[in-house]
């Protein structure tokens, strides 16, 4: 490499120690035992994160330990073994396949893309991505514009336990390897769709490998290519449709809802069949049953949105789907909920649906939606359907309370049929006996770290371990390592889950004089909420945390994000900003607020853009005055800046300092702020496709300088930021959808980034980041893989300490071993006017001093004797210093 790239090459690569949570999961769609599993000689179980990578359990589940490939891609959508004896040790692990409600890009785009399919011949220890599902031929469907590749969607994946053929069910298509993945071919596909939902499809294959499954969402605008295939060789041109048809003809079932790929403009999809799933019976090679979603006017989770079907297919001849024997299962698709009060199953729009059969009893089935259903006679009446997991209602409550809302994949120990392991968007959790009157779970989740935080927080108190977040349908999560809660919880790095629904922002403020705490968190749809974590007393066993509900008033219900977001300023912890989309509330006594004594900060919302969302809010750091400032970044490309946010005028409009260069629709999802110059600020945009990365070194003035400075790291999304001063330089991080990266030099569109970390954060996606500056511990917060910590320390001490040698300030000073002169590289920092210029002898003694402006300098030394020097450049208002010995030889 050159020299300038040698300068601009300089690695942070701070240690980051996993902080949890340890015993409580996040969104799962894959758990899968290994087929040879006894509980004793075997007790291998594999299981995978949306976004958190792949686990592995070697002890039946009480502990689970992080295999994915640290460098790749973390969306696990599902995972299969191949069942042959002989070949049980090779495993294929799909990506993406989440389409519907998904978190993994709030505020952007609404659903997980993957990266082809892994594969692990040793039995799931190590998993290497088959090259064949990320090149080729392999293009993406007519009418997809956010994925470049066919396997960035795996549906599902099924191994043929008669030949070992792979099927991948993948966006419009089905695709087949008969060569254990080195080469696929489309066997099944549809040709185009206007809406991702319409390229949905599901693959399955009987118990023995003479039928195999295939289906294509209802939404579809290939009409053939929607409903229900069978074939008995998987290859090409050899599907027949059993299911879907249009009505009255062989291929259409009684009660099938109709073909239907429209779309109301207020209620989104009209009623019509959508997403469907197949699920074999286990212990009978021709029945099938079928569960598709389908649309309804209502988000209510207590309005059915499913249709359940069985086929037999004894006498299905493989050519007529008249031969095809169906029944019509849906009005049994419900539970008693509350005494005589029915709830019917629902799977949100088809974002949690599964079903399962029992592995030897055919008449036990497990349907799932927010809730688990159990039938015991195929769904054939309603009185044999219970609730056995998720909400609790009158007829069901988990005795353990370990239960989670919101389901997506069952799995069967084969040892013990009747003991079954559930993957919800709380990981995982088990019960002994899915055949008891009232079934209990247990959590499943021990080193299961896959929580996905929206927002982290952490304690102020220098040297605190103790850190907050607000987590994907995981609630506020805290973990007390001071034990403030209550008797210290046997792994530290577990945490309480308070709160309940989905978590938001999250802040905790310093002790006050009377040494107590607070702790701030969130649930969906604007809901805030106060806890005071020390001391608790009196006990109140109904509210034991003190929890007090203080949303300001007046906040229009229809004018909330869903993920409630504010901001607790980390250093002056009484002031409290609350944002209800494009409009702000402000407090500056946190601890005592109500939700009638907030103030509106009615200036936002006349400046702001009608319509848009406030996304990032940040806060001059350190003590406050009248100089300090708010920054306000919303999802419309605008970046406002608030001066004394705490005490200006409620009406006061915010200025508007966006680069007159960001992209429009730029969504800016964080703001960082130099700890010790609010001068300096970082912002980032999460949304692709735009310039990602900001900087600026005059942020106070009117018209701020602004560079692009995302550099060689413009492909990730970018999610979050934060700058940290240490005693010898500026240090610069953000948070993508591919890990946590670092620089400390800013330079321009030329800035290189390296990938911090390593093992489980290393490609982890990280939405978040929380700085303490007393002792420069920086929080990370993953969106799949849990909280991380590292303490970076170097502290820069007192007001008046200079940061040395900031690549920003002063980029180069060359040559070292001198001769006649000695240069001088000037850096970017748009506030800076002089340099105090200062030459030593190697005993201290001062040999030139020199005052000039901020420019490229050179210093003639040619009089100098032969020795050793040190040369000293110090802004003119010493906040920055760069020291670099020199040498002039004989």
């Amino acid at each position: 490499p050159s020299r300038n790239q040698l300068n601009y090459r300089e690695q942070i690569n701070n240690t980051y120690s996993a902080v949890g949570p340890t015993q409580n999961g996040g969104r799962t769609r894959a758990v899968v035992f290994d087929v040879r599993y006894n509980g004793t000689t075997n007790k291998v179980i594999m299981a995978g994160g949306i976004t958190g990578g792949l686990f592995r359990s070697t002890d039946g589940g009480a502990t689970w330990n992080f295999v994915s490939p640290e460098n790749d891609i973390r969306s696990i959508s599902c995972i299969v073994q191949d069942p042959r004896p002989g070949f049980q040790d090779t495993w294929y692990a799909g990506t993406g396949g989440e389409i519907t409600g998904s978190s993994t890009g709030y505020p952007n785009i609404y659903f997980v893309p993957g990266y082809g399919i892994f594969k692990s011949i040793d039995n799931g220890a190590t998993w290497s991505k088959l090259s064949s599902t990320i090149a080729g031929d392999q293009t993406p469907p007519t009418g997809s514009t956010l994925v470049d590749n066919a396997f960035d969607m795996v549906f599902r994946l099924a191994v043929n336990p008669g030949n070992g053929d792979v099927y991948a069910a993948l966006l419009n298509r089905v695709s087949r390897s008969t060569n254990g993945g080195s080469t696929w071919s489309t066997v099944l596909n549809s040709t185009s769709s206007q809406y991702y939902v319409g390229m949905i499809t599901d693959v399955a294959i009987n118990n023995n490998g003479s039928r195999i499954y295939a289906s294509i969402s209802g939404r579809n605008l290939t009409r053939a290519k929607v409903g229900v295939f069978a074939s008995t060789t998987g290859a090409l041109n050899s599907w027949n449709r059993i299911a879907g048809g249009t009505g009255g003809s062989a291929d259409s079932v009684a009660g099938w809802k109709g073909y239907d790929n429209t779309i109301d403009p207020n209620l989104g999809f009209t009623v019509g069949y959508e997403k469907i799933i197949l699920a074999p019976v286990p212990s009978n090679s021709n029945l099938l049953y079928v569960m598709y979603n389908y649309g309804v006017n209502t988000t209510s989770i207590n309005v059915q949105d499913a249709d359940l079907f069985k086929a037999d297919l004894t006498s299905y001849d493989n050519t007529n789907a008249n031969t095809v024997a169906w029944s019509n299962l849906s009005t049994n698709l419900s539970a008693l909920r509350n005494g005589t009060t029915a709830a019917p199953l629902n799977t949100q729009g088809g974002y949690d649906m599964y079903l399962a059969v029992h592995p030897t009893n055919a008449n036990l089935i497990i349907a799932g939606g927010t809730n688990l259903y159990r039938s015991t006679n195929g769904f054939t009446t309603p009185g044999a359907v219970k609730f056995i997991g998720g909400y609790s209602s009158s007829t069901y409550t988990d005795p353990n309370v370990a239960s989670h809302p919101d389901q997506h994949y069952v799995a069967f120990d084969p040892s013990s049929p009747n003991r079954m392991v559930a993957a919800s968007d709380g990981g995982l959790y088990k019960t002994e006996d899915v055949t008891a009157t009232t079934v209990a779970w247990d959590l499943f989740n021990s080193q299961y770290q896959t929580i996905q935080y929206y927002h982290v927080a952490i304690d102020p108190e220098t040297g605190s371990q103790a850190y907050a977040g607000g987590a994907q349908d995981n609630a506020t999560t805290y973990r007390d390592a001071n034990a403030l809660l209550g008797a210290a919880l046997t792994d530290p790095n577990d945490h309480y889950i308070l709160i309940g629904g989905d978590g938001g922002a999250a802040g905790i403020t310093k002790k006050n004089g009377l040494g107590k705490q607070y702790l701030f968190g969130a649930s969906q749809s604007g809901s805030l909420y106060r806890m005071q974590l020390f001391p608790t007393n009196p006990y109140n066993p109904n509210n034991p945390y003190n929890l007090t509900a203080i949303k300001p008033n007046n906040t229009a219900t229809d004018n909330r994000q869903f993920i409630t977001y504010f901001h607790l300023d980390p250093d002056n912890t009484n002031n409290l900003y609350f944002v209800s989309n494009d409009s702000i509330w402000r407090t500056t006594s946190s601890t005592t607020v109500n939700s009638s004594t907030w103030t509106a900060m009615t200036g936002v919302g006349a400046t702001l853009t009608s319509g848009s969302g406030i996304y990032a809010l940040e806060t001059t750091r350190g003590t406050y005055s009248a100089s300090s400032n708010l920054f306000i970044g919303t999802d419309n490309s605008k970046l406002y800046r608030l001066a004394d946010p705490a005490n200006a005028a409620a009406a006061t409009a915010p200025v508007d300092i966006t680069p007159g260069t960001i992209d429009a629709g730029a969504v800016i999802t964080d703001i960082a702020v130099n700890p010790r110059n609010q001068d300096t600020l970082m912002f980032v945009c999460s949304n692709y496709g735009v310039q990602s990365i900001w900087w600026t070194g005059n942020a106070t003035s009117a018209t701020p300088t602004w560079q692009s400075v995302e550099g060689n790291i413009s492909l990730p999304s970018v999610r979050s930021c934060a700058i940290v001063v240490t005693s010898t330089g500026v240090e610069y991080y953000v948070g993508t959808s591919i890990g946590l990266y670092s620089t400390s030099i800013i330079n321009s569109t030329s800035t290189v980034w390296a990938n911090e970390g390593s093992g489980m954060i290393k490609t982890a996606v990280v939405n978040s980041l929380a700085l303490r500056t007393s002792d420069n511990t920086l929080l990370v917060g993953t969106h799949g893989n849990g909280m991380f910590v590292t303490n970076i320390g170097n502290v820069a001490t007192g007001v008046n300490d200079p940061i040395i040698n900031d690549k920003n300030f002063v980029q180069a000073v060359w040559p070292t071993v001198i001769s006649n002169t000695v240069n001088i590289r000037k850096g970017n920092l748009n506030n800076i006017k002089k340099l105090d210029i200062r030459l030593y002898s190697s005993n201290g003694q001062l040999l030139l001093k020199r005052q000039d402006g901020y420019q490229d300098l050179s210093i003639d030394v040619s009089r100098l004797a032969a020795g050793s020097y040190f040369i000293s450049i110090s802004s003119g208002d010493n906040k920055y210093r760069t020291v670099q010995q020199l040498m002039k030889p004989r």
